[in-house]
């Protein structure tokens, strides 16, 4: 069944309705923009994460930003843009209750490294530091979903 909350409204951003089951994106920029905040609150500078998959963009909150910049290796958003021009980064966005009780939007690795291009010929190429945070990701994910 739908909530009727779906249809109330419309969002500039992607929000955790967006996502009735986790989805496999690929980065493909980042912006710093204005964001209105919660309860008549100023607005703010954040990081928007756009997808190549999407039109809308995500907002990233510390937790999400935290795992971008694990695997992209740095925790300089400037530099994020030049190392996902380089290597596509694949994630995976998921909804799931916070701590306050509200549904969030959540990302992690994706299980499958991105796809070539059709036209690139080739499988994607990975500088060996960016191959080692993906191996350590998959390891660490494998080590918080053991097969049953």
């Amino acid at each position: 069944m739908t909530s009727v909350f779906q249809y109330c409204g419309s969002s500039k951003y992607l929000k955790a309705d967006d996502f009735p089951a986790p989805r496999q994106v690929t980065l493909n920029r980042f912006a710093l923009e204005s964001v209105e905040g919660r309860n008549n609150s100023p607005p703010e500078e954040k990081i928007i994460a756009y997808f190549a998959e999407m039109q809308k963009g995500m907002v990233l909150n510390k937790t999400n930003g935290g795992v971008v910049a694990r695997m992209l290796a740095t925790d300089v958003w400037e530099e994020w843009q030049t190392k996902i021009a380089q290597t596509p980064l694949s994630l995976e966005i998921f909804s799931e209750m916070k701590s306050n009780g509200e549904n969030g939007l959540s990302v992690r690795p994706a299980a499958t490294p991105p796809q070539p291009a059709a036209d690139a010929g080739g499988p994607p190429t990975m500088d060996p530091a960016m191959a080692q945070q993906f191996a350590a990701f998959q390891q660490f994910l494998a080590s918080q979903n053991p097969p049953q």
